[in-house]
């Protein structure tokens, strides 16, 4: 389940708490990014969850599953996943899926094999669904719908699409005796990988030589913790407590008295 923001805060707030033993020295934030990037190499949860809400998605659009099942004939009955509308009274699940829909469908393509790809939404062609070049088509058909015996219908395709779209269409390649394949284009064999993922829809900074060696498998990571805080200026001496409290750089420091002994 997506949890509200508020949660998400407080729950940085606690593990930022607990990293620097009271008081934080840095953001979370800054702590979420990879060793090369200057953080400590730990994910944002958020993102986490967002990248399987992604994965979620991709189980709604392919497969056999009784999930699947129940969520296509609840929401989808009338429409395509891509169109499906979402109400206040419909469920969380349904509600956080229809967040990342737009973003996911970006990454799928789809190997035509039975055809039941829709032949205007899905994504089949090598760039775009045909819908992004004739938006007034809303779906209802499938890609099988413009075979002709397991070959491209050209007399079916020219009543529909431009010449050069017909030609596009016709070069696309048909896997005869399997289901279409759900593609997904963000790793490198097709298959969704969450780190892959992860990465793909993260927020990237630059990269450091420096930041990166500090992580060296040879060097403790107590020690590279060490030297990390020491990189980023996030230790308690005096200069730099001086910038972050107003006190004076030794009135941290207990004072001593000397009291006179009467005997003397």
């Amino acid at each position: 389940m997506q949890m509200p923001a508020e949660v998400y805060r407080k729950i940085e707030r606690l593990l930022n708490k607990f990293l620097w033993d009271g008081l934080p020295w840095c953001k979370w934030s800054h702590v979420c990014a990879p060793y090369e990037e200057g953080g400590l190499n730990i994910r944002p949860l958020e993102d986490i969850l967002t990248t399987f809400w992604h994965k979620l998605w991709l189980r709604l659009r392919e497969g056999t599953s009784l999930w699947r099942k129940f969520m296509m004939s609840k929401y989808c009955r009338k429409y395509h996943p891509k169109l499906a509308p979402v109400h206040p009274s419909h469920s969380r699940v349904w509600k956080n899926l229809h967040k990342v829909r737009d973003a996911t469908e970006e990454q799928i393509h789809w190997q035509i094999g039975d055809g039941s790809c829709d032949f205007w939404l899905d994504s089949w062609m090598e760039l775009h669904p045909l819908v992004h070049y004739y938006p007034e088509n809303r779906g209802g058909i499938l890609v099988k719908d413009m075979w002709c015996e397991g070959q491209w219908d050209v007399d079916k395709l020219s009543s529909l699409l431009r010449l050069e779209h017909v030609e596009k269409v016709s070069e696309v390649f048909i896997c005869q005796g399997s289901p279409d394949r759900l593609i997904w284009k963000g790793s490198k064999n097709g298959e969704f990988s969450f780190k892959e993922a992860f990465e793909e829809g993260r927020q990237h900074r630059p990269r450091s030589v420096i930041s990166y060696a500090l992580w060296h498998n040879n060097i403790p990571k107590k020690m590279s913790f060490l030297a990390w805080r020491l990189w980023n200026g996030w230790l308690p001496v005096d200069e730099t407590l001086m910038k972050s409290v107003t006190i004076s750089p030794r009135s941290y420091a207990p004072e001593v008295r000397i009291v006179p002994n009467p005997g003397h």
